[in-house]
């Protein structure tokens, strides 16, 4: 069996970014956060819901008739032929698009439509073909039920997609529901058998949630269809390999008109149609309320297999379906709430994301001040497991420089900053050179009672693309911020 399905996920931050405009955006996205879309047209409000309501539809569908599909013919052969059938029909498609003049920015590289192939519609692909073969597919749609939140984390890590608390407890219902149908499955094993297929199913399903990740800043250079066709035509060479020797055995199944149906269904929509429709939710509704809406597939399936094949529905299906429905309620309404409001805050917005971090001293302000201009402060603030090597530091003063190299175990991050705005209660240091494409850091002291006084961590950042982006959030996501600026409050407070 051979499921189409996605991921989830999402957590509350400090973070926001700004508005991005794009030439396939109608007319302007916002990429403030995942549930802060500004309903500024029918595109950012019911168009994508309804794009994606109609994979969970294509996908649910498919589950069941792939059952009967794969009941006579080899797995491989089966998804060889019809991702021949997707790729021509969606380059037809997109090439269709490029002749009305729509192409990708020049952000685009080829670089990474290729690793986007390679996660999504290569390694995806393989490891669930490889799961579905050594594991129960009980387990591997209660593994796959997890994909939404390991997309909300991702995105939170290197996106800043945030959910609101509305959000999270939707999707907690939701993914409760999706569970609950999936242990409806008599074949759920936890033997030790299964661990091999258990564990490339949950490979795919980091895939696939990483994938849908990567793609969310490409889509705003490039449309769905373009890159949906792009990855399926530069991975589709692997998997016609993997089936190599096996489509002799196939040839007399392949006589059948029934299942050419099916396998024209999977080609033309599952893996055809679906994907470019995948990626225009995505790019409008954010990746993790994108992959909220697939937990509907396994709704769906049970409703089709009800229908093609005569299964009986259980209460706990309907009691699981009624959750599902409830908490994709919730998270709608929750986006349309976070919407409004964003509407009428986004002038407020600043140009790059924002992290703040406070923290109370029981010492006077010039005390605090004091310790953060004495030249020894940046290896003094240093957590204990990071290893600082200081090249240059001047006395804290306007048009400071400060270089140094921070050792993030064995790999070396250097940095050069210079100072500005320095006063007795503030200063700022902006990256002149390092990891990040842009970091204004401002220190604040503020006496806010006798022998009391805040100290607040103002930082206006922002990150490359490509890879060298993917390096700078892997280095520096809102957890590790959260861990850096707590222990330098534990350090201040213990020296002052």
């Amino acid at each position: 069996m051979i499921a189409d399905t996605q991921p989830q996920l999402a957590v509350a931050t400090h973070f926001r970014t700004v508005p991005l405009s794009s030439p396939y955006s109608s007319p302007a996205i916002s990429q403030v956060t995942a549930d802060q879309q500004p309903h500024r047209d029918l595109a950012t409000t019911w168009w994508p819901d309804a794009s994606l309501l109609g994979v969970a539809l294509i996908w649910g569908v498919n589950i069941p008739i792939m059952k009967i599909g794969l009941e006579h013919v080899d797995v491989y052969v089966f998804n060889a032929i019809r991702l021949i059938i997707s790729s021509i029909v969606l380059a037809a498609l997109a090439l269709r698009e490029r002749q009305q003049g729509i192409r990708p920015t020049a952000s685009i590289t080829r670089r990474r439509i290729i690793v986007y192939a390679m996660i999504v519609s290569a390694t995806y692909q393989f490891l669930f073909l490889l799961g579905i073969a050594r594991t129960t597919s009980g387990n591997t749609a209660l593994i796959i039920a997890t994909v939404p939140m390991w997309t909300a984390l991702l995105a939170r890590i290197f996106l800043s997609e945030t959910l609101r608390r509305l959000a999270w407890t939707g999707l907690t219902i939701a993914l409760a529901g999706t569970i609950i149908v999936a242990l409806q499955n008599r074949n759920v094993s936890a033997g030790g058998e299964h661990l091999v297929g258990n564990l490339c199913v949950l490979g795919a399903a980091l895939s696939w949630a990483a994938g849908t990740v990567y793609s969310r800043p490409m889509l705003h250079g490039i449309s769905p269809m373009q890159l949906s066709a792009s990855a399926a035509v530069i991975a589709l060479p692997l998997h016609v390999l993997f089936a190599a020797g096996r489509y002799a055995d196939a040839m007399p199944t392949l006589q059948s008109v029934n299942l050419w149906l099916i396998i024209v269904y999977s080609g033309v929509l599952s893996t055809g149609l679906a994907l470019p429709m995948w990626n225009f939710g995505v790019r409008h509704a954010g990746a993790a309320h994108a992959s909220a809406i697939q937990n509907l597939i396994p709704l769906i399936a049970i409703v089709a297999a009800w229908l093609s094949r005569g299964e009986s529905v259980t209460t706990p299906q309907l009691i699981g379906g009624t959750l599902i429905l409830s908490g994709l309620v919730i998270m709608r309404w929750s986006r349309q709430r976070a919407a409004a409001i964003a509407l009428t805050t986004s002038e407020r917005d600043t140009s790059m994301p924002v992290f703040d971090f406070r923290f109370t001293v029981d010492a006077d302000v010039s005390d605090v001040s004091e310790f953060h201009f004495q030249p020894g402060i940046l290896k003094t603030l240093t957590p204990p497991f990071l290893i600082m090597q200081v090249h240059r530091f001047e006395p804290l003063a306007e048009g400071s420089i400060a270089e140094f190299t921070m050792w993030m175990g064995p790999i070396p991050v250097r940095w050069k900053a210079v100072h500005s705005h320095v006063s007795p209660t503030s200063f700022t240091d902006t990256q002149v050179s390092g990891p990040m494409k842009s970091w204004v850091h401002t220190h604040t002291f503020r006496e806010i009672a006798p022998n009391r006084t805040e100290v607040h961590e103002h930082i206006e950042f922002s990150h490359y693309s490509g890879w060298r982006g993917l390096w700078s959030r892997l280095l520096f996501p809102r957890p590790a911020l959260v861990m850096l600026f707590t222990i330098r409050s534990w350090i201040t407070r213990r020296h002052v």
